[in-house]
C-alpha cells in the first residue's frame, strides 16, 4: 500500500486538506523547548513490546519513522527533564489532549471522524472553550490536542483539572477517563494503525495559533483562579484577625 493509498482509506477522506508527516505534530508541540520528548513505538499489534525512548527535539526528528516502517508510532504530549516518561521527572507541560473512542458509543458507530469532530468542535464552541489546534483521526478514533506552549510542571495539578473537566464536557463522545495523565503518548499522524489497517491522518490543524492555558482553565474549570486566590486571601486575612471567614 501507498501513502496515497493508506491515506485514501480514512473514512470520509478524514481531512486531505493537512500534512500527515510524522514530524509535524512534535514539531507542533516541542520545537524551539528544552527537555525530552518520548518516541515509542509497539510492533506486531497487541502482542508486540512497547518500546519507547527519550529524544532531545533535533535527534527526535532524525528518528522519526515512515510510513514503511512497521508499527504503530507515538510521541509524548510533554516533556521530560531525563530520559524516562515518570511523572516525576516532568520538566513542561506542552499539551491539554483527550481521545475520544467514539467507535464505542453506540448512537456514534456509524459517524465519521468528521461528523464526530463537527458535533465536538460545536460543543466547545457552545461552551466558549477554545479550540484545539489538531484534531487527528487516529484510525480507529480522535484525538484532540490543545497546544498550551510550555507550562511548568509545578502547574500539574491544574493542568490534570482541565484535563478531567475537558472529559466531562465530551463524555458522550467517548472521551477515555483512563488516557489523561501527564506521561500519554498521542498516535503519530502519517503512521498506520496497525489495528484497523487505516494511516492516522489530521482531520483539523492550526499550526499558526497556540492556546492560552489561562484561557482555557478558565472556560472549563468550575471556580476560576482569581476566585481561588481571592478565598484564600480572606481565610488568611480571617486567621490573622481571628474572625472566620465561613
Amino acid at each position: 500500500m501507498t501513502m496515497t493509498d493508506a491515506r485514501s482509506v480514512a473514512e470520509d477522506g478524514a481531512a486531505m486538506r493537512w500534512p500527515a508527516q510524522p514530524s509535524t505534530l512534535p514539531l507542533l508541540l516541542h520545537q524551539g523547548r528544552a527537555g525530552f520528548v518520548a518516541l515509542c513505538c509497539k510492533r506486531n499489534g497487541d502482542s508486540g513490546r512497547f518500546q519507547s525512548r527519550n529524544y532531545r527535539l533535533p535527534e527526535l526528528i532524525r528518528n522519526m519513522p515512515t510510513f514503511a516502517d512497521p508499527g504503530d508510532w507515538y510521541v509524548s504530549a510533554n516533556a521530560f527533564k531525563a530520559r524516562t516518561r515518570r511523572l516525576s521527572d516532568l520538566l513542561g507541560l506542552r499539551a491539554n489532549f483527550l481521545d475520544l473512542d467514539y467507535y464505542r458509543e453506540p448512537a456514534l458507530s456509524d459517524f465519521s471522524p468528521k461528523d464526530v469532530w463537527e458535533i465536538g468542535q460545536a460543543r466547545l464552541l457552545a461552551r466558549r472553550i477554545p479550540r484545539p489546534q489538531a484534531a487527528i483521526f487516529t484510525g480507529r478514533g480522535l484525538q484532540l490536542v490543545w497546544a498550551i506552549g510550555d507550562l511548568p510542571a509545578r502547574a500539574h495539578s491544574r493542568w490534570r483539572a482541565v484535563q478531567d473537566h475537558l472529559a466531562k464536557v465530551l463524555s458522550d463522545l467517548g472521551a477515555d477517563r483512563n488516557a489523561l495523565d501527564a506521561s500519554r503518548v498521542l498516535r503519530l499522524p502519517g503512521t498506520l494503525n496497525s489495528k484497523s489497517g487505516q494511516l492516522a491522518v489530521f482531520a483539523f490543524l492550526d499550526q499558526d495559533t497556540r492556546t492560552s492555558f489561562e484561557e482555557l482553565a478558565h472556560a472549563v474549570l468550575p471556580v476560576e483562579r482569581s476566585v481561588l486566590r481571592e478565598q484564600r486571601q480572606k481565610r488568611a486575612a480571617g486567621r490573622l484577625s481571628g474572625v472566620s471567614t465561613r
